[in-house]
């Protein structure tokens, strides 16, 4: 992968990025078709089991997504199942199937939609447990506090087969007892999980640590009943928006908190200012974070800012944090087609701050053209059609 290294001024900057993308291919077939077949641990089909494909829905930012139920069926006598979906898209597309049978663990898929066709086997095993206990910052039970399993896994990553986000919550949650007692049933065997916690005034706690690779697994077994998670006091973070050159207060911008853990199956609700401009941030834990405007890929953002970092610590509220809004700089990038000039449309553009790491992304539109608006500073380039790898070029 190359990438494309550009500085970027006040007064806004146009460059014209040539892309190597070949022709378009021929059409796409209407439909795409997903098939499987649901066994036991003998490999040997079920029959009556309940399917279903839930499809991810990416929203306008990098902060944004959802879960949206396509199909479910009942597997038929050989224990097969099939879907079917429109192939026209120009987003990238990514599928979970969950399987469930009455007195079996549930069994899990992934399909990467815009691929087409893709043979499954999914296998529904004896059903595994979960358990433990929340406790505080001093050991003492949580009770009433959500419990949801955020990310599993069944191998490692390579193999992918799991369930993340909100599917894996609406599956796996649960709330503690008078005892800080949790528990899950239903876990496929061998199987591993993170969990993510919350309750009112404290933190929303995830226990994810992105240790890379694909032989990766996750830190909570199947079959373990002796867990325990910890539930502090939630930190707060408090402050204004206004504009750089005048100090006016600004509402109505959508603000984040990014944490430096960089969780990625907890995605917290974009904040809003009041009129005043004021905002506040609850249920953190402690650590540091990055505060700045939340940027839309569908659309040419009306502010940037310097990113803002703030340390956390349990139990306390920082305060008189400011968070400078400026017009800052247009970067607009033309998308074409080497050898025959025309544009390109619907290609992702990404740039990445080299001081903050920072990333800004955008979609080229019917005339090939992308802007995005960003601060002053030197940014990486890189460009991908939904379905691809980025790509793109490399130079000062």
């Amino acid at each position: 992968m190359r990438r494309n290294c550009i500085a970027v001024s006040c007064l806004g900057l146009t460059i014209i990025f040539i892309t190597g993308l070949a022709q378009a291919q021929s059409e796409q077939a209407k439909q795409i078709t997903c098939t499987g077949k649901v066994v036991d641990d003998q490999n040997r089909p079920i029959a009556g089991v309940k399917v279903a494909l839930h499809e991810m829905i990416y929203g306008p930012t990098a902060n944004s997504y959802d879960t949206k139920l396509i199909g479910e069926i009942k597997t038929r006598a050989d224990g097969a199942f099939s879907f079917s979906t429109s192939a026209e898209s120009d987003v990238y597309r990514y599928g979970y199937i969950v399987a469930e049978k009455e007195g079996l663990a549930l069994g899990f898929a992934n399909w990467r939609m815009n691929e087409g066709d893709k043979g499954l086997e999914i296998k529904l095993g004896r059903p595994e447990e979960l358990s433990g206990v929340v406790v505080d910052e001093n050991d003492k039970p949580v009770a009433d506090a959500q419990v949801s399993i955020a990310m599993l896994i069944i191998g490692t990553m390579q193999e992918d087969r799991g369930v993340g986000g909100p599917i894996a919550i609406e599956l796996f949650t649960s709330t503690t007892d008078i005892t800080g007692k949790f528990k899950f049933t239903k876990i496929p065997p061998k199987a591993t999980a993170e969990f993510i916690m919350k309750k009112d005034g404290r933190a929303t706690v995830g226990t994810y640590k992105n240790a890379g690779g694909a032989d990766q697994k996750l830190n909570f077994a199947a079959g373990q009943a002796d867990i325990k998670l910890v539930l502090p006091i939630e930190a707060k973070i408090e402050g204004i928006v206004v504009q750089k050159d005048t100090g006016k207060p600004v509402s109505g911008v959508q603000l984040t908190a990014r944490s430096e853990q960089g969780i990625p199956y907890f995605r917290q609700k974009p904040l809003v200012p009041n009129e005043d401009g004021k905002f506040s941030i609850n249920a953190l834990a402690s650590g540091r974070y990055t505060l700045g405007p939340v940027q839309s890929t569908d659309e040419l953002a009306d502010w940037v800012a310097e990113p803002v970092e703030v340390i956390a610590e349990t139990g306390k509220t920082v305060s008189d944090v400011k968070i400078e809004l400026s017009k800052g700089g247009i970067l607009e990038v033309t998308v074409t087609v080497a050898v025959s000039k025309q544009p390109v449309e619907k290609v992702s553009l990404g740039v990445q701050n080299t001081a903050s790491s920072q990333y800004y992304s955008s979609r080229s539109d019917k005339d090939g053209i992308a802007r995005i608006r960003l601060m002053p500073g030197e940014y990486c380039l890189q460009a991908r059609l939904f379905a691809t790898e980025p790509s793109g070029y490399c130079h000062h």
